[in-house]
């Protein structure tokens, strides 16, 4: 036997009632809230179509008014935050109806339980039976509005009958005898027989092209109230908003590499995608003759890595158009920090290349393009960009072909640039004019601590230019002049202006130079003799190369005897091996723990984070201590300080080799004193 349907209108509470004519039924049983959410939203569907209908055969109704379904269609979505718990709570009922007879919407339906059996059987039968559509029908044509009206007077207590779903209806108001219902279409409004099949259909799939896991649980357990948090309590209302097309970013550049060469049309290199893909701090790709199609694909995986911090290129045969690419790529890359292009192709407009991504790049820190054939005017547009930029701190532009108009657009830069520590022009042809306006470069710069000018045309005059402005200068540490035609003039103003004189109020110095490289040069016995006799009197100046120079017998114990007196480091031509390695060391050691006195920290707590074992530290582990400090060395003088330390070649460096030299910092330098003049006053 079916259920009947009640429905009562008249009643002032909103939650819906269940009555049943058997007594037996009358024990009370929970309802759980998401049948209730189930039940609620098929109610609400059911009376807006029944107002859509109303209004569809009404004349008089206006244009203006839509009803609840159109405008649903024009709301902009909700994020997915709060759109599930949107959905998951029960719908209002309490929402303004617009129609023309309000008395038949005066207030919303109830959904109206009849007949609800204890032991939870379940009617067999998946389709309505045709006469029962067709009683429907008749009961709904003998509603009119007299029956209507005289149930809204008359208000009719609640009861709270049982709640065990065996069988549901939802009451409706009047639907109109033209209402008919499409073949083989049953809508969830409609139903009244005890199929759920619906409706775990749309509780497992909730209308979504996802398709959930089957689950263990039945409907019933379901209804016996689940916990919220749990996997079965989910209705997959979320899966509308999971992009499934998303795909993780590619942290090596690896995909855009291939990209690039697809698009090329050249083949992939293994030994490209190998070492993208280990994730490395350093990228080193030497010897191969790398075209402008695979430096661009090379520069397309680049810019999205993350990894690479040290870029090494050198030996690969690139040209303009490649460099082109890559200094775009470094435009947008802000994790390479070192930039090697050495031994390469480099001329024309590169200096153009370089100039525009030194102005927008703020990471790069060291570059490397010697051995190239850059001349003066690369060397002009380098610099102008080297005049602001505020992160480069060693530039190795060697082994070029830059003149004097070239050695004086550094000067320029030189006078603008705070920031630079590292500077090698070796390997030029900078003649007296570039030595004259580097000197005056010094005299203003204040960061510069590395130059290297070997292997130009300096001269005498060139050497003397450069030395007088150098007793100003408080910053420089490491000169290199090797090689550069220097005499007994050049050495002697050298002397003056590295050393100074004590003797002489105007011939004191304030030059901090360490080191002073002046291999292959003819400096004469006289020049040597003078600038021996100033390094005695100076205290700063401790290391001092002047191999490959010829020396008189007597000037090698004159060497002797100051290296025996102070901790002076010289290396001469006829040295014994046993003196070069004492002379190495001692500098080395002293430098080294300038350099910690520098950033405050003691030698054997450096030696302790290298070398826990006690076996010896390598030159890489110390070359990465030393330049991972606050106040980190230059690149060239690091370079000789590492130098220094391994000297015998066994790629170990002990912490008893270096605690042997003790080092005293030099006093600071005074101060001059002012003179005061007595006024001479006039007769007249």
């Amino acid at each position: 036997m079916l259920p009947k349907l009640s429905i009562d209108s008249d009643s002032d509470d909103k939650r819906p009632s269940l009555t049943s004519s058997r007594d037996e039924f009358h024990t009370e049983l929970p309802i759980s809230a998401r049948a209730m959410v189930v039940l609620s939203r098929a109610a609400r569907k059911n009376v807006q179509q029944q107002q859509q209908m109303l209004r569809q055969q009404s004349p008089k109704y206006p244009r203006y008014l839509k009803s609840s379904i159109e405008q649903r269609r024009k709301v902009t979505k909700v994020p997915e935050s709060t759109r599930v718990e949107t959905l998951s709570a029960p719908p209002n009922f309490e929402y303004p109806v617009h129609v023309m007879n309000p008395v038949l919407h005066s207030e919303p339906p109830k959904i109206v339980i009849i007949n609800a059996s204890q032991d939870g059987s379940r009617f067999e039968g998946d389709k309505l039976p045709k006469n029962e559509t067709t009683d429907r029908e008749q009961q709904f044509k003998q509603y009119s509005r007299r029956q209507l009206l005289a149930s809204s007077k008359a208000k009719a207590p609640q009861s709270k009958p049982p709640f065990h779903f065996e069988q549901v209806e939802f009451a409706s108001p009047r639907i109109s005898p033209d209402f008919h219902l499409k073949p083989n279409e049953t809508p969830r409004s409609n139903v009244t027989s005890t199929d759920w099949e619906w409706v775990r259909e749309r509780l497992a799939s909730r209308e979504s092209a996802f398709t959930r896991p089957e689950s263990s649980l039945t409907f019933a357990d379901f209804l016996d109230a689940l916990e919220p948090g749990s996997d079965e309590y989910d209705t997959d209302l979320e899966d509308n908003f999971v992009d499934c097309n998303y795909e993780s970013r590619d942290f090596t550049g690896l995909s855009n590499y291939k990209q690039a060469c697809h698009r090329k049309g050249i083949p992939v290199a293994q030994q490209i995608v190998q070492k993208l893909s280990d994730k490395k701090a350093s990228f080193r790709l030497n010897h191969r003759c790398l075209s402008s199609r695979d430096t661009f694909a090379l520069a397309s995986g680049l810019a999205s890595n993350t990894f690479v911090e040290n870029l090494n290129l050198s030996g690969n045969s690139i040209d303009c158009n490649g460099a082109g690419h890559l200094t775009h790529m470094l435009k947008k890359n802000y994790t390479i920090t070192k930039l090697d292009l050495s031994d390469n192709a480099l001329q024309n407009d590169v200096g153009g290349h370089l100039s525009a991504m030194l102005t927008e790049n703020n990471s790069l820190t060291h570059i490397n393009i010697s051995n190239n054939k850059l001349g003066d005017k690369e060397a002009l547009m380098l610099c102008e960009s080297l005049r602001f930029n505020t992160s480069l701190l060693s530039l190795d532009i060697s082994h070029n072909q830059l003149t004097d108009i070239g050695g004086q657009a550094f000067a320029a830069a030189l006078m603008d640039n705070s920031v630079m520590n590292s500077l090698d022009l070796s390997w030029n042809m900078l003649g007296k004019k570039a030595g004259s306006a580097i000197g005056k470069a010094l005299k203003l710069n204040k960061s510069l601590k590395s130059l290297d000018l070997s292997w130009n045309g300096l001269g005498d005059e060139g050497a003397g230019l450069l030395a007088r402005p150098l007793r100003n200068n408080t910053a420089l540490k490491h000169l290199s002049l090797a090689v550069n035609h220097i005499g007994p003039f050049g050495i002697e103003c050298l002397a003056n202006g590295i050393c100074g004189s004590r003797l002489k109020r105007g011939k004191r110095s304030n030059c901090v130079l360490q080191t002073l490289i002046l291999d292959r040069n003819p400096l004469g016995s006289k020049g040597l003799s003078v600038f021996i006799k100033h390094m005695e009197q100076s205290e700063v100046l401790i290391d001092l190369s002047i191999k490959e120079v010829v020396l008189a017998s007597d000037f090698m114990s004159k060497i002797r005897k100051l290296t025996t007196s102070r901790s002076v480091s010289i290396h001469y031509e006829g040295q014994l091996e046993e003196d070069k390695h004492i002379c190495a060391i001692r500098f080395g050691s002293i430098a080294l723990r300038q350099v910690l006195s520098d950033n405050r920290i003691q030698l054997r707590h450096f030696f302790k984070s290298l070398d826990a074992d006690k076996t010896g530290a390598s030159p890489a582990q110390v070359e990465v201590g030393l330049s991972s400090m606050k106040r980190p060395t230059s690149e060239i003088e690091l370079r000789r300080l590492i130098q220094s330390l391994n000297s015998r070649g066994t790629n170990l460096i002990h912490i008893k080799d270096v605690a042997q030299y003790s080092y005293t910092p030099p006093p600071a330098p005074a101060k001059p004193k002012k003179v005061r003049t007595k006024k001479r006053y006039s007769i007249y």
